[in-house]
């Protein structure tokens, strides 16, 4: 098993904060369906910046794939 550690960053709030930020990760891309990936972290709420996510369990040779998501 593996670790690693997902990071995003939130541009812009729209002017409107503060703003939620969820990373969603999976064996294959979700898409915009967060039904579909197979692990959603919550970072809460964020100001404008980076912020990032540990995760393990991961097994050599898979490939993972995420995104980052915010809304205010």
């Amino acid at each position: 098993m593996s670790t690693a550690t997902l990071n995003g960053a939130l541009v812009s709030n729209g002017g409107v904060p503060p703003a939620e930020a969820w990373i969603y990760r999976g064996t294959s891309d979700g898409g915009t369906n967060n039904a579909l990936w197979d692990q959603v972290y919550t970072n809460g709420v964020t100001t404008e910046g980076t912020f990032s996510v540990p995760v393990s369990n991961l097994i050599y040779g898979f490939r993972y794939y995420y995104r980052c998501y915010a809304s205010n």
